[in-house]
């Protein structure tokens, strides 16, 4: 991948610098001091710690790689694309992306999806209980008994705050799909439909959603994009009073990397944050 290619190249590159530079040091030293020339005579010494400044290096290049962060231009906000799992850590709000029935038997749920995820990780008795608080409080608020797309509503399970948001309808009882409308629109709609959700610590981790079993034609990198593009166009629009999102973190999961060309998203998703937002204020679409 090229990605890997990246990454080793810059790592020799950044290594054969520094170890000449600091091998040159050693040189001169050695004139001087009959430890350093000891030293110098050791190659296991000198092998030992090129190994391990490789190491640093390769790590530092990887975090960066892979960590991408990018603040929105005339505001507080950033973006960063990460590698990682969303189910995991206890920071901010997680958005679940669930079918507009609120189903949570095993089959009706994508297999290996977020949402199957999060329901074997708490159990589904838990998630169903509340599920069945949500639809009761939407009955009571709106009159409606289904979600429809781009709804989402929020609760704490166990040590975890998660924001569960409608994004596909099932079509059969044992079935959950997303057409590419469906989707941009549950996207569009969550970021400036949704300022009374609350934002556990300001920070919002994103997956990358409906690209799983039955989602839509939609590729990772064009759902990452629409994200990124739709929190800035938010962010500008000045309507962030109530629901306020300082980070926005859209997270990868690590077993979906080789189907994304990296270095491509990451410079479209730049590319969106300087067209969106250098202007002082966007209209909300």
């Amino acid at each position: 991948m090229k990605f890997v290619w990246d990454i080793i190249w810059k790592t020799l590159s950044r290594f054969v610098t520094f170890v000449g530079a600091i091998w040159v040091i050693i040189d001169i030293a050695a004139n001087f001091t009959p430890e350093i020339e000891e030293m110098q005579k050791n190659g296991c010494l000198i092998m030992g710690g090129a190994v391990c400044i490789t190491a640093a290096i390769m790590m530092k290049y990887m975090k960066d790689y892979f960590w991408h962060k990018i603040k929105i231009p005339n505001t507080d906000a950033r973006i960063c694309v990460k590698i990682g799992d969303i189910t995991k850590g206890k920071k901010g709000s997680r958005v679940i992306g669930i079918n507009n029935k609120l189903e949570t038997s095993a089959a009706a749920i994508a297999k290996n999806s977020i949402h199957e995820k999060v329901i074997k990780k708490h159990g589904e008795a838990i998630i169903q209980e509340k599920f069945d608080e949500a639809k009761q409080k939407l009955e009571k608020v709106s009159g409606r008994q289904e979600y429809a797309f781009g709804d989402a509503f929020s609760c704490e399970v166990q040590d975890k705050h998660y924001i569960f948001l409608v994004m596909s309808e099932m079509n059969n009882p044992t079935h959950p799909t997303v057409g590419n409308e469906q989707l941009l629109g549950a996207i569009n709609r969550f970021f400036h439909n949704q300022k009374n959700i609350h934002i556990d610590q300001d920070i919002l981790c994103f997956p990358v959603i409906g690209t799983g079993a039955g989602g839509n034609s939609m590729s990772q990198k064009e759902v990452i994009c629409e994200i990124a593009r739709q929190f800035v166009l938010f962010k500008k629009s000045g309507r962030d009073e109530t629901s306020r999102i300082r980070d926005l973190n859209i997270v990868v999961w690590w077993k979906n990397l080789h189907s994304i060309d990296w270095h491509d998203m990451v410079k479209e998703v730049d590319a969106i944050v300087a067209a969106c937002g250098d202007c002082n204020t966007v209209s909300a679409p």
